[in-house]
């Protein structure tokens, strides 16, 4: 199975980093971490580095603080390994604007900084003719252009329900050990 992982997906997977997230949404993320690392899904990403520089920039694998760090070493380990990844093509024209992306009027306001989700989930279409659903775990945001995304064969999964920040299994920030914090060998079992 391919997917394109969103930062999202690592980051909640870490455990203290999304107020959005609720203990659900991280056993999600988790999951599809665990998926990823054990071969049953294929990561796609693109050959100019988008989403990996993307990933950089969110995660933080020196500090090795869950799966999600453990993501990005992954990433940079195997992403020339086309048992582990795909990589497509996709053109930059400007900051956040590529070929790739539909020209739609309906993904007009479709934030310009995730555009690179979707002109991967494209390009990939365009070259295996083939949808790879784009995996969200607290990207709501989204939810709107689901039909139009549809329209040009871009799927988004969303992994995690609608999230509370004030709900009571809400994922905080690290402050002294939570007890809302899953440590990931406790999703183990």
């Amino acid at each position: 199975m391919k997917r394109i992982i969103d930062t999202n997906v690592p980051i909640v997977a870490n455990g203290n980093e999304s107020e959005q997230a609720s203990l659900e949404c991280q056993k999600a993320c988790i999951d599809v971490m665990t998926q990823i690392f054990s071969g049953s899904i294929q990561v796609v990403l693109d050959k100019k580095w988008e989403i990996i520089n993307e990933y950089k920039n969110k995660l933080r694998p020196d500090l090795k603080r869950g799966l999600g760090d453990q993501f990005l070493i992954w990433i940079l380990t195997n992403y020339t390994n086309i048992k582990r990844c795909i990589l497509v093509e996709i053109t930059k024209t400007g900051t956040d604007t590529f070929n790739e992306f539909p020209d739609d009027p309906t993904l007009t306001n479709f934030d310009p900084r995730d555009r690179k989700w979707i002109a991967v989930a494209h390009a990939h279409f365009s070259a295996y003719e083939e949808t790879v659903p784009i995996i969200e775990a607290i990207g709501h945001k989204w939810r709107k252009f689901v039909e139009a995304f549809k329209q040009h064969h871009v799927e988004v999964e969303f992994i995690c329900d609608q999230p509370t920040a004030t709900s009571p299994t809400a994922i905080r920030p690290n402050t002294e050990k939570s007890s809302k914090r899953i440590k990931n060998d406790e999703l183990k079992s």
